[in-house]
């Protein structure tokens, strides 16, 4: 499978899992539900760092909850790559529900 194939489809697993678990921000005044097993799966995944090149990176890291799922540095794109040095080629749009 190409790499950018891969990408796809983990962005794709990605987006399930925020659907699955409700999004947004939870600005409800309703109780926290428990989430379903693939939305903890999905959670897992968000926010482990070992995904990254650098290992030290979750897309949580450019997604950031408290900002929207943007990111929260204000860069105009995120740095990445083993390093932590390699511009992207774009920042993470805000999540609006």
């Amino acid at each position: 499978m190409g790499k950018a194939k891969l990408t796809s489809s983990f962005i794709a697993m990605i987006c399930i899992s925020l659907i699955g678990c409700g999004g947004g921000s939870g600005s409800s005044n309703a109780a926290p539900q428990a989430m379903s097993a693939a939305a903890q799966v999905g959670d897992k995944i968000f926010h482990d760092v070992s995904l990254s090149a650098s290992g030290s990176q979750s897309c949580a890291t450019c997604h950031n909850p408290d900002s929207a799922h943007a990111g929260a540095d204000g860069r105009a794109v995120p740095l990445g790559g083993a390093a932590l040095d390699q511009p992207d080629f774009r920042n993470a749009p805000p999540c609006v529900i």
